[in-house]
């Protein structure tokens, strides 16, 4: 992430390189979309930390968990990333 305008304007350094060669194949744009493992339909589009804070608070995204819980309850907690699969 970064601002590639900016980025571009440098007078020296890869940058400038760097931007145009992902011009070229339309790989700039408003923001970088991060999908969530647990909901794979849910695809955000994150321009800042502060935005990526608050889509995907705890490696997953932010809309409740779903997941059935060992003691026949649905987790009612906001999605989290979890290394390894639950029983």
């Amino acid at each position: 992430m970064g601002n590639a305008f900016i980025m571009d304007q440098e007078k020296n350094g890869i940058w400038p390189s760097v931007i145009k060669e992902l011009r070229t194949h339309d790989r700039v744009g408003e923001g970088f979309p991060i999908k969530c493992k647990q909901h794979p339909d849910t695809i955000r589009l994150v321009d800042s930390i502060d935005s990526f804070k608050i889509l995907s608070p705890n490696g997953g995204c932010n809309i409740p968990c779903g997941r059935g819980m060992s003691c026949g309850h649905i987790c009612p907690l906001q999605c989290k990333y979890y290394p390894t699969r639950l029983p």
